[in-house]
């Protein structure tokens, strides 16, 4: 096996214990490590001290490793940069500027560029052939690590969070179908883990939606179950207050009033020279809640409370935002209106378009971000066209799966609970059902015109050819967690357990790489080991996202 030297993107206890297993069985070396401040020394202890080391939060704020010089940059040819690309990488920093609201487009244009040229320089020093990152990336700066390898033709391992309770798939890229389920690489996997997984969550279509809920929101249930009731305003008060509350220890608190990190920026500030105090935080944090509470009750007051469910419509789900199910997974689709007024200019005659927002929009526990992404206009955008409708929260989205002529979203899980319940879907965004029978990948306005016209024409879900394809995701998912302590225990795994899952699924993805580049016989041919899947080609000829 080929001797790597690594770049790793991730601060979590079982990934320095996966690096040292990986570095123990297959030789790999850590060159770079995306880390936590004070995690220095143990990796340093650990792997020795010739790796350069980067603070996470001084990463997201652009500044460079203080082993290099500010100055260390390769100029970044905008040339080289797919459009699609961009717009992902710009829309991405909507997460770090959801308080302030006042980072403008050269700031980011900028940011985008700086970063690139200061990746392609790091890769380039160090000689690094591989980028593990932790999962699908959440924020700008590893989104442009990503794009960097990419663009260079390094190995980049990208594990996909699947469903809850359902581990992680091997992957090498992001958006894309696992290469594993086509039956072209072999997989490394332990198989399918019992009582979990995806042919798990088939079995839950059966449940009542609101026991379905609670499973698929199970570290915010509470929240959800109040926003998915009528409530009036005092209830609604009574949550914002409750949201407020600490809900960790309190020497947690006292410790973020000394020495507190955030990733945001500061108005009147660079990001790169913002920090953010913890009074502002938790200012900026009753702010958003505040305003949460007023979009529920104007969302409430738009949507119709009893839509007709025997005409033709289309059920759209919007997705949570800011979150990597729209960006980067959906690309230009971030901006989740675009995807409604396609599927409006695409909707037969006599049909409407009936949009349900998502719940975790609403929760209190989800407003670290801030609220940039819904507003009254977007609300009244959606509406303006006279086709669509917006679905109460409180109403079952089994029903209306049921009742629909297709489901639609840019992400999250409601393409596959579509096709588990019989009905089409149409995708504007990748996951780990990219692939599934029955679902109709979009990615752009002639491919969302083509979809309806295929669904106009009969286009249907197998039920049977779904649950085939759970058993393919059962059995090439690892059955351990991607996360903070919390993710491990709702798995069942400790540190040590999931550090060899993680360290089996690097080895995986890089052997697909290494066979690959091997001459195939043609019985390898014949099962479709020389397919473009996985093999490594040239930048060019990549598509990225």
């Amino acid at each position: 096996m080929t001797l790597r030297r690594v770049i790793y993107a991730s601060r979590q206890p079982y990934v320095i214990r996966a690096a040292e297993m990986v570095r123990d069985a297959a030789g790999w070396q850590p060159v770079y490590w995306l880390c936590r401040s004070g995690q220095e020394t143990e990796l340093a202890q650990r792997f020795g001290t010739k790796i350069i080391f980067h603070d996470y939060f001084d990463a997201i704020r652009g500044l460079s490793a203080p082993d290099l010089h500010n100055d260390y940059v390769i100029p970044f040819d905008p040339a080289r940069l797919e459009p699609e690309v961009e717009s992902v990488a710009l829309a991405m920093l909507e997460r770090n500027d959801s308080y302030s609201d006042s980072m403008s487009y050269r700031e980011r244009v900028d940011y985008v560029l700086t970063g690139l040229g200061y990746w392609c320089s790091v890769l380039q020093s160090t000689a690094a052939d591989t980028v593990i990152f932790e999962e699908v990336p959440h924020q700008a700066a590893d989104y442009l690590l990503y794009i960097a390898a990419r663009s260079r033709g390094l190995l980049t391992i990208v594990p996909v969070r699947g469903l809850p309770d359902a581990g992680f798939q091997p992957n090498d890229a992001i958006g894309q179908r696992c290469p594993a389920l086509d039956g072209t690489r072999q997989t490394l996997a332990p198989g399918p883990r019992p009582g979990t997984g995806a042919i798990s969550f088939l079995d839950r279509m059966s449940l009542d939606y609101r026991a379905h809920l609670e499973a698929m929101f199970w570290d915010h249930s509470t929240s959800i179950k109040e926003i998915t009731r009528e409530n009036g305003l005092g209830r609604q008060v009574l949550q914002l207050l409750r949201d407020r509350r600490p809900k960790h220890a309190p020497h947690r608190y006292w410790r973020n009033l000394m020495s507190f990190r955030n990733d945001q920026k500061v108005r009147s500030r660079a990001l790169a020279e913002s920090e953010m105090s913890y009074f502002s935080f938790l200012w900026h944090k009753t702010r958003t809640l505040v305003r949460k509470t007023r979009l529920r009750r104007l969302y409430s007051a738009l949507a119709n409370p009893k839509p007709d469910l025997q005409q033709p419509y289309v059920y759209c789900c919007l997705q949570f935002q800011p979150e990597a199910s729209t960006s980067p997974l959906a690309g230009r689709y971030v901006y989740q209106w675009l995807m409604v007024e396609q599927l409006v200019a695409a909707l037969p005659d006599g049909w409407r378009l009936y949009v349900k927002e998502h719940p975790s929009q609403f929760s209190g526990e989800y407003a670290r971000y801030g609220e940039t992404f819904r507003s009254r206009h977007f609300y009244e955008r959606l509406l303006q066209n006279g086709r669509t409708e917006l679905m109460p929260l409180t109403l079952d989205s089994f029903k209306l799966i049921d009742n629909a002529r297709v489901v639609a979203g840019p992400g999250g899980t409601v393409c596959f609970e579509a096709v588990a319940r019989g009905k089409p879907a149409i995708s504007f965004g990748g996951g780990f059902f990219v692939g599934c029978p029955g679902v109709l990948q979009v990615k752009d306005a002639d491919d969302v015109t083509e979809a309806m016209r295929q669904v106009q024409e009969g286009f249907t879900a197998d039920p049977e050819a779904v649950r085939h394809f759970a058993e393919a995701i059962d059995c090439h998912t690892y059955p351990g967690a991607i996360g903070g302590p919390n993710q491990l225990e709702r798995m069942g795994v400790d540190v040590e357990r999931n550090a060899e899952l993680h360290r089996d699924c690097w080895l995986e993805v890089a052997s697909w790489s290494e066979i690959a580049a091997q001459p195939a016989t043609s019985a390898q041919n014949r099962r479709g080991l020389d397919q473009p899947a996985c093999v490594q080609i040239e930048p060019s000829e990549r598509r990225l996202i």
